[in-house]
């Protein structure tokens, strides 16, 4: 952490947003147009990973991948031209400023409770600024890519996804270290643009969701001549005079490439454990001031999670009302969005917002076919049921079904499954899974019955329109054993 500058004035303000990703952006444009004095600091790109490097990015080279004849070129001229802007948030950080914010450009630390001192970039010569602020400061630093740790791994520069949506060119041999989201989708988009894949799975593929979803995108992807190569792992990799790769596997095994990417997930760039309203837990207990939103808070590397995170953060913010000291002058009962009214207590105020529904988290990745779920495997259900009292323990069950097993699935020769856990105590619906076309657009219907704490005997009498896909719900319904 950078010592602080003794020297820099202290500026009192609202509230100070470290970090301008989705839910950081969303946090200072309601809290700016509520009346507050908001600065929000950023490293590098307002917008955050989502519209630069991840999500609008990898969503156009899926799109491209699915056409005919796949152009790379194409698509890399769409992501820079039309997505990134050639990477410049100059639009974004104008529309934020535009809400009557500060945006300031650097890195933020703290140097006391409530007070943030911002260093600037290296090359830039703007000087050191420190802000306290009197309702609150938000974190919403992101995550970042994790490096396996394996020998050469420094030396022969390692790619991100970062390193695939900003190439002018691809490589012409891929290893890709993974198994999960960022891998399947990349592997199989890739693969599609002629470039020789090999998938190094630690264990299986999606093992993250039902072992039914990850064992049919294996024959999927091996089926469009991705290497998938499973319960293998990197022991060292060199870089040869030639510019190739020559990568020594757990197997003893050795791997020809052009280049390694690692897709092994993301980890928080500071450790903070938060509660359902993104205030940051300390000593077990909420702060009244310190809040987290997105990849920090571990429900989820979303961005729908983290906007969702940044509306109730910042309703949770302007409940405190001005007695915190503000003199903005926005009252509590507006700006919570709630009918407690301009005079009613702050903490009635918090009372009325809504928290985030960690329970009921959709997710989606956009392989070919998609897989889509929501709430709990039937493996994590079972691990959490571990911990609860005997009286009110789940007694988890699930069934698996097949799409061509449904009269639409049937029809377009569909293929794909969908996996159903619920209490069999209770019949609560506790999660669902699946893989197939439109898992994505299935899984919506899926998320309002797992949000609204349904059960399967209240999600039996939906009438679904015939034949569709979503008639595999009932379908799957009707298998369950709640007996």
């Amino acid at each position: 952490m950078a010592e602080a500058d003794q020297s820099a004035e202290v500026q009192d303000v609202d509230v100070v947003v470290l970090g301008l990703g989705n839910g950081g952006e969303g946090i200072l444009t309601h809290l700016a147009g509520s009346g507050l004095t908001v600065v929000g600091i950023e490293q590098h790109l307002a917008g955050g990973e989502c519209p630069f490097y991840a999500c609008v990015p990898t969503k156009m080279i899926r799109h491209e991948a699915s056409q005919p004849q796949p152009d790379w070129a194409r698509v890399a001229r769409r992501i820079r031209e039309e997505a990134a802007h050639d990477w410049d948030d100059t639009e974004i950080v104008e529309n934020l400023r535009a809400t009557g914010a500060e945006i300031v450009r650097g890195t933020g630390w703290f140097t006391g409770s409530r007070t943030v001192e911002v260093t600037a970039h290296p090359d830039d010569d703007a000087p050191v600024r420190s802000f306290r602020a009197r309702r609150a400061v938000v974190l919403g630093v992101g995550a970042e890519s994790i490096i396996p740790e394996f020998e050469g791994a420094e030396e022969i520069g390692v790619w991100t996804h970062r390193d695939i949506t900003t190439a002018e060119a691809l490589p012409q041999r891929l290893a890709v270290v993974g198994g999960a989201v960022i891998a399947c989708e990349l592997s199989q988009a890739l693969a599609r643009f002629g470039v020789e894949v090999t998938m190094l799975v630690r264990s299986t593929l999606m093992s993250g969701e039902e072992p039914a979803v990850g064992e049919h995108l294996l024959e999927v992807l091996r089926s469009e001549g991705v290497d998938v190569r499973l319960e293998t792992e990197v022991s060292s990799a060199v870089r040869q005079e030639d510019g190739s790769l020559s990568i020594r596997l757990s197997s003893g095994e050795t791997l020809e490439a052009d280049e390694l990417l690692a897709a092994t997930g993301r980890k928080p760039r500071i450790d903070v454990e938060t509660d359902e309203y993104c205030r940051v837990l300390q000593d077990s207990e909420p702060s009244d001031w310190l809040y987290a939103v997105g990849d920090l808070t571990g429900h989820g590397d979303f961005t729908h999670v983290a906007v969702r995170e940044g509306e109730v953060a910042a309703r949770m913010i302007l409940a405190t009302g001005a007695g915190a000291g503000s003199g903005s002058g926005a009252d509590a009962g507006a700006a919570s969005g709630s009918a407690a009214g301009a005079g009613a207590d702050a903490a009635e105020a918090r009372a009325a917002v809504e928290p985030v529904a960690v329970h009921a988290v959709p997710r989606v990745t956009f392989t070919s076919p998609e897989i889509a779920g929501v709430g709990l495997t039937a493996a994590a259900a079972r691990k959490q049921a571990e911990d609860q009292p005997d009286d009110t323990r789940w007694d988890v069950v699930s069934v698996t079904k097949d799409l061509n097993e449904n009269a639409r699935g049937w029809i377009d020769e569909a293929h794909g499954n969908i996996t159903l856990v619920a209490d069999r105590r209770t019949g609560l619906l506790l999660g669902a899974s699946l893989i197939g076309p439109g898992a994505g657009e299935i899984v919506g219907a899926l998320t309002v019955a797992v949000h609204q704490r349904m059960t399967v005997q209240e999600l039996s009498r939906v009438m679904w329109a015939y034949p569709t896909l979503h008639r595999v719900i009932s379908d799957a319904i009707g298998e369950l054993d709640l007996s």
